[in-house]
C-alpha cells in the first residue's frame, strides 16, 4: 500500500498448519460373551516426520465408566442382562499442538443363556400332566435359541427329554410318585 508520497507499508503474517493425528486401534475381540476380556492394540499415528506413538497423547474412554492412558489397555466387559449390552468405545489422539482426531467404536457383549421356569402348580392329583399349560419357560429370544427340558426320577434317572420352549409334556401316572425338572437353554452365540 503507498500514500500520496510514494511511501509503501507492509504487513504479513505466517500461518502454519499442522497436521492431524489419524486414530486407530484394533481389539483382540470385539463381539462376545460375558465376561469379556478385550486387549486393546493403540495404532495411531502422529502423521509429523519423525514423531512417534510416544509423542502422542492418547485418551481411552471404554463406554463402562473405564477410562485409560495407556496404548495397550486390557478391559473386561460384562453383560448382565438378557439382550446385547453394547459399550461405545472413543479413543482420541493429540499430537503436541492440540492437533486431535477421535475414532469411535462398539464392543458386543452377548447375554449368557437364561433358565428360567414359571409354574401355576407344583402338585396335584394322579394322573398328574406337566406340560406348558402347567410350566412355561421363561421366554428371552435373545439370550435363549434351544429350550431343552428333561425329566428324570428322584434318583436322577433320565425319564424324557423334550426340545424346544414349548414342548414339555409328561404325566405323573401314580399317586405318590415325584419327578425332577430340569430346564437346559443355550445361547444362539455359544455363550455358557
Amino acid at each position: 500500500i503507498s500514500d500520496d508520497n510514494g511511501c509503501i507499508d507492509t504487513a504479513s503474517k505466517t500461518y502454519t498448519v499442522y497436521p492431524i493425528p489419524t486414530a486407530d486401534y484394533t481389539t483382540s475381540v470385539n463381539d462376545s460373551c460375558g465376561p469379556m476380556v478385550v486387549n486393546f492394540h493403540n495404532w495411531s499415528t502422529s502423521n509429523i516426520s519423525n514423531q512417534f506413538l510416544k509423542d502422542l497423547t492418547i485418551d481411552w474412554d471404554f463406554g463402562n465408566g473405564q477410562t485409560s492412558n495407556d496404548s495397550l489397555p486390557v478391559v473386561t466387559f460384562l453383560n448382565n442382562g438378557v439382550s446385547d449390552t453394547n459399550y461405545v468405545v472413543t479413543l482420541t489422539a493429540t499430537n503436541q499442538f492440540g492437533c486431535t482426531d477421535v475414532l469411535i467404536d462398539t464392543i458386543t457383549v452377548h447375554p449368557d443363556p437364561f433358565a428360567g421356569i414359571s409354574a401355576k402348580y407344583w402338585a396335584g392329583c394322579a394322573p398328574f400332566s406337566i406340560d406348558t399349560s402347567a410350566v412355561t419357560a421363561v421366554s428371552s429370544p435373545n439370550a435363549n435359541l434351544n429350550y431343552i427340558w428333561i425329566v428324570t426320577d428322584m434318583s436322577g434317572n433320565l425319564l424324557k427329554t423334550d426340545t424346544g420352549l414349548y414342548s414339555l409334556s409328561y404325566i405323573l401316572a401314580t399317586d405318590g410318585d415325584s419327578v425332577n425338572l430340569r430346564l437346559i437353554t443355550t445361547s444362539p452365540y455359544g455363550c455358557l
